[in-house]
């Protein structure tokens, strides 16, 4: 089979005559975009066993399209294209749609010449036997492919809708390789930690990036604003959204600035919107949000630790994380809609990291926590990992990380480790940046030490790729408290002996979203610059070689 590259006559389509169909009902995905190199296309979520087509095009023609409709007198208005193109388009590939409603057209070449940026939009559908409304049928969305090298990164179709750190986000959608397809956003503030003399202006914006098309869809606003959040999809797509803090708050100097500590939480369910919840039992920020995936809870979401604030669950500065931490736990019933207590963590912890594991664990590593000695309270970073068992509901079998870290970044990788990667360390009253990584095996219970980054780095954005390797992206260096937001980008490959810097971001990046995307792409999106206490809404992406 071979991908045509110039025009070429929608002939052999069958005249026909009658049913209707909802437009982008199947999903369309291309896998590769490297000028002279080979890619992939493929179409799911099909009917079966039906005549399939791929078009490709130059440009959208969104919703005024027609020419389905009109050449072959379907009589439908949900046959149209969102590409431009008919009868001729720059590529056409067709063939039959599998039994489980799949069909792709592998190993195209892509012409040398395409220069870097170059756009190419593809859209499908399948074609029945019947005429009129049903002969066109499993239309899906348009496909935006940019031609990329991979040492540059390039900007998205669109830019995130608000400039935010310290974001909340989660996939909604995956592909047929289990990556991001739809991921959604929401809130965020100026920068990745709040100051008492800088106010803190947080944000009540949600979006939803779609992958396919680089284009960001309004939810509708948060009910309050937030940063320093979770959110945490559940298993009939509905999204929750918990805790935080919200500001600006207090000031103007000499008056100190702060935020306030929430207890709120809100859902938001498509076509609906958010809604409130009933208050969880604890106001809490920089807490883990995890769906039990296993056990008699199993859909249930796991909120673990955080900071609660002072008696007023005020905030008024980083450093407060280490007083005020919380060890109690709650869970939401996403059937009640409502909250009720947990088994209580081993310790405070703020600023954790957490995981369901491949072993039907879930594991919570690292944090801010507090330590007592006789009657003083002596605040510290944590290198405990504790585990909560789904079926007997409790926390047991603490380990100890070989580096105790709080405000790091992790991931699980293809083999089932998890990587620990960065974060905040060192003395409590003067903490650093870490450059310390480290590979967690649930199988053996061991910890095993990668070499150093080359730098430190604090709210790192980190990613397994599409090939197995490990990918820290951004963050901040220096004092944990006031820190320098980064560009810098590592890879590690499996079996490798040093950390392979990447293109830098083109612009500083701490305490955003990152994701590798279906496609293979690695996105980032918001963070922190460079520039005091500002936050940036560059949405970025980078082939991975």
């Amino acid at each position: 089979m071979k991908l045509f590259l110039f025009t070429f006559f929608l002939c052999w389509i069958l005249p026909a005559s009658v049913f209707g169909q909802t437009n982008a009902t199947s999903k369309l995905m291309t896998y590769g975009n490297q000028a002279g190199g080979l890619m992939d296309v493929t179409l799911s979520e099909l009917t079966a066993d039906a005549n399939t087509y791929l078009l490709a095009d130059l440009g959208l023609d969104l919703n005024n399209n027609f020419f389905l409709r009109d050449q072959y007198q379907t009589g439908d208005d949900q046959d149209v294209l969102s590409i431009t193109g008919g009868p001729s388009f720059s590529a056409i590939y067709t063939g039959v749609s599998s039994a489980n409603g799949q069909f792709s057209a592998t190993q195209l070449q892509l012409p040398g010449t395409l220069p870097e940026g170059f756009a190419i939009y593809w859209q499908g559908f399948t074609q029945h036997p019947q005429g009129g409304p049903s002969f066109f049928q499993d239309f899906s969305h348009y496909r935006l492919q940019v031609i990329q090298s991979t040492d540059q990164w390039h900007a998205s179709a669109a830019q995130a809708p608000a400039a935010v750190a310290n974001l909340a986000w989660t996939v909604k959608e995956r592909g047929l390789q289990n990556r991001a397809t739809k991921i959604f956003v929401c809130g965020g503030g100026p920068a990745v930690l709040a100051r008492d003399d800088v106010p803190y202006d947080t944000s009540a914006t949600a979006w939803i990036y779609d992958v396919s098309t680089e284009q960001n869809s309004w939810t509708g606003s948060m009910l309050e604003s937030r940063a320093f959040h979770t959110a945490t999809r559940l298993d009939d797509g509905r999204i929750l959204v918990c805790g935080g803090v919200q500001g600006p708050l207090g000031g103007p100097p000499p008056l100190p600035y702060y935020t306030q500590v929430l207890n709120s939480a809100e859902i938001w369910q498509e076509g609906s919107g958010f809604t409130p919840l009933p208050n969880m039992g604890f106001h809490r920020a920089g807490h883990t949000a995890t769906l039990i995936e296993s056990g008699p809870l199993a859909g249930m979401v796991l909120i673990a630790g955080g900071v609660q604030g002072g008696s007023n669950h005020e905030l008024f500065g980083a450093a407060e994380i280490f007083y005020t931490g919380l060890s109690t736990t709650e869970i939401f019933d996403p059937v009640q809609n409502l909250f009720f207590p947990g088994p209580s963590l081993p310790e405070p912890k703020a600023g954790a990291q957490a995981l369901w594991l491949a072993d039907d664990r879930l594991a919570i590593f690292g944090g801010a926590t507090r330590r007592r000695i006789g009657p003083i309270s002596i605040p510290d970073f944590s290198d405990l990992v504790t585990f909560f068992d789904p079926n007997s509901l409790s926390f047991g079998n603490h380990l100890s990380m070989p580096t105790k870290r709080v405000l790091f970044g992790m991931t699980e990788l293809s083999n089932g480790w998890v990587a620990i990667v960065g974060g905040a360390g060192g003395d409590t009253l003067n903490p650093r940046a870490l450059s310390e990584v480290e590979l967690f095996s649930p199988q053996s219970q061991q910890f095993h030490s990668l070499p150093d980054l080359p730098i430190g780095v604090s709210f790192p954005g980190v990613v397994t790729a599409s090939n197995g390797d490990l990918v820290v992206a951004g963050g901040g260096n220096g004092d944990v408290f006031h820190p320098d937001p980064l560009k810098t980008v590592f890879r590690w490959q499996s079996g490798g002996s040093s950390w392979i810097r990447l293109a830098d971001l083109p612009v500083e990046q701490g305490g955003g979203a990152t994701e590798c995307l279906e496609d293979g792409l690695l996105w980032v999106s918001c963070g922190e610059t460079g520039l005091a206490d500002t936050a940036t809404n560059s949405t970025v992406k980078l082939p991975l070689p």
